[in-house]
Parts: structure tokens; C-alpha cells; sequence
């Protein structure tokens, strides 16, 4: 009998896209502005996301890519796309995309690791399929969510206080 394995990275990817959001409406063409204004999403995320999907589905298709590696990248997806939420949910970064996108992908790193830190072996490749997924989470999770919407910070120092309203324009 044959037994049908489950491809996680395409199961995590599309877990999350349900989750978080079960339509991505994309930007009109022409567009060229970081955030679309009329559905609150980046540009071409829709796109990003299908290209993401594929490129995942691909690989874990491919019978050139170990059994182990998969592993690796499903659950690191999960893992990135959950840093990702939790920085954006206590307003981590919210003015910088990118630098939240990179927190999340070393947060997600974490586990992986750890897990090849304490095997008899430190194998450099489960790690690449580790950056990969919690990088891959990551952007899945920002593409879902678009822009942070704006936000009231105060921030206390030694000697200042700073108010900071964060509006896309």
C-alpha cells in the first residue's frame, strides 16, 4: 500500500493563508506606491503569495530534497509566519517592514538550532531549509497582514519622552 506524505511546507503556507486571511486582494496595475490605498495591502502581494506557494509546492514535490530537509522548512515556515505575529501584535517594528521580517525569521531560527546544536551531528543543511521556512513565514505572514496599521507609542528614556504616531501616507 502506498503511503501518502503530508508536503508541510504547502500545508503550513496555506494554513496560515486561511487563518489569517482567506482573500488577498492585490493592487491595480499601475500602481507603484508601497501600499494600496483602497484595500490596505502591498502591492502585488497576491502575486508574491502564489509565487511562494508554487516555488514551496515544488520543492516539496521534489524527490531531490530530502525527507528531513522538508520537515525542516514546514516547520520553520510555522514557526517564522508565528514571530511575525506576535511582533506585529505587540508592535514590534511597526515603521520597518523588513527589520521585523528579519526578528522574525531569527526568532523562528531558534528551535532549529537548538535541535542541531544537541544532535550528534551538526548538519549545515537542515539549517538552510531552517532559514528558509522561518524567512519564507515570515513574508507570508507580513504579505497577509499588509502595512501595520497606524499606532500611538510613547516611549520613556533617561532623559526624554517621545510620542510617535505611525500613519502611512
Amino acid at each position: 500500500m502506498k503511503s501518502w506524505k503530508t508536503p508541510w511546507a504547502v500545508v503550513s503556507i496555506l494554513s496560515i493563508a486561511l487563518i489569517v486571511n482567506t482573500v488577498v486582494p492585490s493592487a491595480q496595475a499601475g500602481e507603484f506606491s508601497e501600499i494600496s490605498a483602497e484595500n490596505n495591502r502591498y502591492p502585488y502581494s497576491t502575486v508574491w503569495l502564489a509565487g511562494i506557494a508554487i516555488a514551496s509546492g515544488a520543492v516539496m514535490a521534489s524527490s531531490s530534497v530530502a525527507s528531513d530537509k522538508k520537515q525542516h522548512f514546514g516547520i520553520s515556515v510555522v514557526l517564522g509566519a508565528s514571530s511575525e505575529h506576535i511582533l506585529r501584535h505587540f508592535n514590534y517594528f511597526p515603521e520597518h517592514r523588513w527589520k521585523r521580517i528579519a526578528v522574525a525569521t531569527g526568532m523562528g531560527l531558534v528551535p532549529g538550532v537548538l535541535k542541531e546544536l544537541s544532535d550528534s551531528r551538526f548538519d549545515s543543511g537542515d539549517l538552510l531549509a531552517d532559514v528558509i521556512g522561518s524567512f519564507t513565514g515570515a513574508l507570508v505572514s507580513d504579505l497577509l497582514k499588509g502595512p501595520v496599521q497606524p499606532t500611538l507609542s510613547v516611549n520613556l528614556g533617561k532623559d526624554n519622552v517621545r510620542l510617535a504616531i505611525y500613519q502611512s501616507f
